[in-house]
């Protein structure tokens, strides 16, 4: 499992945002996942099928070498 699929998973089981917030997604919800690392930048989508949390894939997991550090490689030249 790839880290923003491993994200969601537990934000999802703690059902807060960020900000600690509660928040409700109800069945049918969809959503896309972004992990911006150092070196890579992760993305996956999922909706929730069921009130029990269950998620479909709605896209598989892709990622690149997009990161922070390649950003900031490519500024210094």
């Amino acid at each position: 499992m790839c880290p923003p699929q491993r994200h969601a998973l537990l934000h999802d089981k703690n059902n807060t945002n960020d900000d600690n917030i509660a928040v409700e997604c109800q069945t049918g919800t969809k959503y896309i996942v972004v992990d911006v690392g150092g070196g890579t930048v992760d993305i996956t989508c999922h909706q929730i099928q069921n009130k029990e949390g269950s998620l479909k894939e709605l896209h598989k997991s892709m990622g690149g070498p997009n990161g922070s550090i390649g950003v900031d490689l490519n500024f210094e030249k």
